[in-house]
């Protein structure tokens, strides 16, 4: 294929995404892997999400039970197409595995204060879920773009200094009266040197959860939190936006915690419905 064709491809490819049409997009997109690879490799990650958006995923879905096309139930080809953790209704979720949002959020109470080592659309799931949410971040740029998007519940800060912002943590206690963490994130940055704070200032009964752990630049925190005798349970699955697995581990200081929650007929996330769910079965 001579250049001045891949470039005609190219631009039919960018002309049809822009304009919504993502199979036709795709099928020009799949017609210039097939015959010039090499010209799709500076952006190969985008590429694949955009070849899997432009799947026939209408009639997929509609040769399908009703509610049952998970991908699209969880909001997963939604995310895919945002570039945003978010659900099928375009609601934000964390960017924690799957699994591990299917089983930390019947368990949550409106109770609860939170403290994250990192912020985004988590920090405005956990807003909608409990009584106060304490978020801080390292990156300028993306929290101007995020802060004045925080409800009341929220308190967010933009720290950039490491040690300031690892010990974080145990100056958020002052904002709700000294009280234990019920929920204690590390999402962000210095994930090894936060771990080693999180058990501090977290209640009895609360928990640490701790994303990427499947990361070897991690492990140092994974196990200091295994030294402290915490119970742990690692979930590994799909994440928003992305077409890999990633593992998001929870701590917990007692097993009390895997006591509380729905039975699992009676489940319901915002990840949307089981299959059975779905058929009322």
């Amino acid at each position: 294929m001579n250049e001045n064709h891949s470039q005609i491809l190219l631009d039919s490819a960018v002309a049809a995404l822009n304009s919504g049409d993502s199979v036709l997009g795709a099928s020009y997109l799949y017609d210039l892997w097939k015959h010039e690879p090499s010209i799709l490799k500076s952006n190969a990650i985008r590429i694949s999400h955009l070849l899997t958006i432009g799947g026939y995923w209408d009639a997929i879905t509609s040769l399908l039970p009703k509610g049952t096309n998970s991908l699209v139930e969880t909001g997963w080809l939604n995310s895919l197409t945002t570039s945003r953790p978010v659900n099928a209704a375009n609601q934000p979720i964390p960017w924690y595995t799957y699994p591990s949002i299917e089983f930390i959020e019947p368990k949550v109470k409106r109770e609860w204060n939170v403290f994250e080592w990192g912020s985004g659309n988590s920090t405005l799931w956990w807003s909608q879920r409990v009584n106060r949410v304490i978020s801080v971040d390292h990156d300028p740029e993306w929290f101007r773009s995020i802060s004045n998007q925080m409800p009341d519940n929220v308190s967010i800060k933009l720290i950039t200094d490491k040690n300031s912002y690892v010990q974080a943590l145990e100056q958020s206690v002052s904002e709700i009266n000294g009280a234990l963490l019920d929920v204690v994130v590390i999402d962000g940055e210095w994930r090894n040197e936060c771990a080693k704070q999180a058990i501090n200032f977290l209640s009895p009964e609360g928990v640490i959860i701790f994303d990427n752990t499947d990361r070897i630049m991690f492990r140092e925190g994974t196990a200091h939190l295994d030294t402290c005798g915490l119970f742990r349970i690692d979930f590994y699955g799909m994440i928003a936006s992305y077409l890999y697995k990633n593992c998001t581990s929870v701590f917990m200081n007692t097993p009390a915690f895997l006591r509380s929650g729905a039975l699992p007929s009676d489940h319901r996330t915002s990840l949307g419905p089981t299959c059975s769910q779905a058929l009322g079965e």
